[in-house]
């Protein structure tokens, strides 16, 4: 897969689960998607790495939402409220479907919302498919209709690798 200016994407994963962190490195390894991957314990240690102007900045952040310290939902807000991100890309990414948690992170202005998949190769395939709406620049101004992606739904069939 192309990135933009031939440059690796910058992504960020703040979730608190280890075993999570690792199955989504390896599935955009086995995804062969192009990326410089950081990922976070919790949101509190996400916020903390973004405030350090010296580090790197993401061009898209995951972010689990029920994580301690501070939750994936007032990490979006933080990012929402702030200048210097805010027009990063987020995409929730949660065993969560609470219908709450599914509209408050949309008018939060979180991108997408995924449901964490079951399976590995369904989460490969969504992968791929989050990061072909990344290079497309069509993560920005989500409707809420398609702000929801679970392994269940569909992808839409012009998208194949």
């Amino acid at each position: 897969m192309e990135t933009k200016n031939n440059k690796q994407v910058n992504v960020f994963l703040a979730d608190d689960d280890s075993d999570d962190r690792e199955l989504f490195l390896e599935a955009i390894n086995e995804a062969k998607l192009p990326m410089n991957f950081i990922s976070f314990r919790d949101g509190d240690e996400l916020m903390n790495h973004l405030y350090e102007r010296e580090n790197i900045n993401p061009d898209i952040i995951f972010l689990d939402i029920n994580m301690p310290l501070k939750n994936g939902k007032e990490c979006l807000a933080d990012i929402r409220s702030s200048t210097n991100w805010n027009h990063v890309p987020v995409v929730m990414f949660s065993t969560s479907l609470n219908q709450d948690d599914i509209a408050d992170t949309y008018k939060l202005g979180a991108n997408l919302f995924i449901s964490k998949p079951s399976n590995f190769a369904s989460q490969i395939e969504i992968f791929r498919y989050v990061f072909s709406l990344y290079h497309e620049q069509k993560l920005i101004g989500t409707p809420f209709a398609d702000f929801l992606l679970t392994a269940s739904m569909p992808i839409n069939p012009a998208f194949r690798m």
